[in-house]
Order: C-alpha cells, then sequence, then structure tokens
C-alpha cells in the first residue's frame, strides 16, 4: 500500500464565462500522505475552493476540469463512474463546508441526516444509526446530543450546525477530509476541540485532512506541512515549521507579516499593497 493517498498533477480548473475563460486553478501539483494535515492557505479568490470541489468532481458547469490528474489511492478520479464517485464521496473522501445551514436539509431532522450517511455507506440498522449518530455529536462536542438529534437545523446556532457538518463527514471514518474553513462559525474554545478530533483522527496515522483556511495560527497548531496558493498555483509547500522559520516566496513572506501578534509594537497592520490579478487575464 502506497503511503501516498492523494496526489494531484498539473489540475486545471476553469470557468467559461462571458469575459473569457477564467482559470480559477491553473496548473496546481499536491500530494497528501496518510495521517498527513495538509494547511491549504491563501486569500480569498486564489482557488481553494475550487481546488477541493475539484479532487471529488463536485464543479459545476460552467466550471470545468480542463486537465490534469487526480489519484486517489492509485485510483484515477477523472476516470470513474458517477457511481464509482458516489461511493468514494462520503465513505473514503468526507467534505466540511462553509456555509453548514445551507448544507443541511431544513426539513430533516440532524440525527436522520447523519444516519443517511451511515445508511448509504455502512450495513448498520436504523437503531444502530441512531446510536451512532448520538455518539458522533457527543464527539464533536456539542451538549445533550440526544435532543440535538431530534432537532432541526433552524433550531441550531450556526456553530452547532457546523459541528453537525463535521458529524456527518466523520460519520463513515473516511481516509481523507477535507475541511473548508471549518472553523469559522465557532468560538476558540470549540474550534480547539474540533481540532482535538481532527488531530486524534490523523493520529491513527491514517486518516488525513486537507485544512482550508485563512487563519496561518491554526495551520501552525495542527498542520503537518503547508501549500500556499496564490492565483491558481501552489507557490510555495513545505513542512509547516520550516515555512514559518524561512518562507521564500515574497507572498508568503507579505501573508506572515500580516498576521496581528498580540504585543507586538505596531501602529498599523502590515499589508500586501495591491490587488490580486484577475484569473481571466493574468499577466506574464
Amino acid at each position: 500500500m502506497s503511503d501516498v493517498l492523494l496526489a494531484v498533477d498539473d489540475l486545471r480548473t476553469y470557468f467559461d464565462v462571458e469575459s473569457g475563460t477564467l482559470r480559477a486553478v491553473d496548473g496546481l501539483s499536491l500530494e497528501v500522505r496518510r495521517g498527513d494535515v495538509l494547511g491549504l492557505v491563501g486569500e480569498s479568490g486564489c482557488g481553494k475552493s475550487v481546488t477541493s470541489l475539484s479532487i471529488v468532481r463536485l464543479v459545476d458547469p460552467p466550471g470545468r476540469i480542463a486537465g490534469g490528474r487526480i489519484r486517489f489511492d492509485g485510483a484515477d478520479v477523472l476516470a470513474m463512474s458517477e457511481a464509482e464517485l458516489s461511493e468514494l464521496r462520503g465513505s473514503r473522501i468526507a467534505m466540511i463546508f462553509q456555509q453548514p445551514l445551507a448544507s443541511l436539509d431544513p426539513v430533516q431532522r440532524v440525527g436522520r441526516q447523519i444516519g443517511e450517511a451511515l445508511a448509504a455507506h455502512t450495513s448498520l440498522d436504523r437503531r444502530a444509526r441512531e446510536r451512532r449518530a448520538v455518539e458522533l455529536l457527543r464527539q464533536v462536542g456539542i451538549a445533550d446530543p440526544e435532543a440535538r438529534a431530534r432537532a432541526y437545523p433552524h433550531e441550531l446556532s450556526g456553530g452547532m450546525a457546523q459541528r453537525v457538518m463535521i458529524a456527518i463527514a466523520l460519520a463513515c471514518s473516511p481516509d481523507l477530509i477535507i475541511a473548508d474553513e471549518p472553523t469559522t462559525a465557532l468560538d476558540v474554545t470549540i474550534q480547539a476541540q474540533i481540532m482535538d478530533v481532527l488531530r486524534d483522527l490523523c493520529a491513527t496515522g491514517d486518516t488525513a485532512v486537507i485544512l482550508i483556511t485563512h487563519d496561518l495560527g491554526l495551520v501552525a497548531e495542527i498542520a503537518t506541512r503547508v501549500a500556499v496558493m496564490y492565483a491558481g498555483h501552489v507557490v510555495e509547500e513545505c513542512p509547516i515549521r520550516e515555512l514559518y522559520a524561512r518562507p521564500l516566496h515574497p507572498y508568503t513572506r507579505g501573508l506572515l507579516a500580516s498576521m496581528p501578534v498580540l504585543g507586538a509594537n505596531r501602529e498599523t497592520l502590515a499589508v500586501i499593497p495591491g490587488t490580486v490579478p484577475t484569473p481571466v487575464d493574468l499577466p506574464p
């Protein structure tokens, strides 16, 4: 069994819009090994979320994967049938999206939605699925999980709904979790609990995580490697300690310099001057 779980090579994901071809991801390559936590960082619009959707072939028209290769545990994802993709998603690769209340079904109870993932990919009976749903809600730090399993999404806070999404992602013990800003709606205490859950999963040596975030502090706390994205490209990738000790790319140095530091003697925050070029008309 190869140590490399996910290998993305020269991925190009384009959107055909009125003004031309928007190259959201343009020649991206990266590897994720079993047990890795890869932090994927960069500002809004750099292509992080499009990369995550491309990995599981969830890019909708006018978007398209224009080229490259995606291999998961040796299998060619771009050559998979819809049936094979359905088995892959949720079972072996799980997604945690940014907007939980938009992702949850508003007319289904929380416990049933977690149970649907288990019904699709396991042989557990209904009672076993109900027990597992409660157990998962407890695992992600939800108080009184039995009551919350009977609740509807509109009865939850934003942070609680995000933890439900994480519970759904964890339901089938996937090999890879792609977490797109998973702690955006959570306070620091719950954020720490969720990071502990993800860290414990990776400690077994099997589950890997791609953590998409703007929070460089969060990346420093949990990631083993980090990839910095800019305008659809990975401009720097290295072990996390190396990035903070010796950042090589000017954009990486700018990101680190712009982090607010408690107690720092600064009158103003450092910024990166200029704007990110449009992906429709990139300069040479």
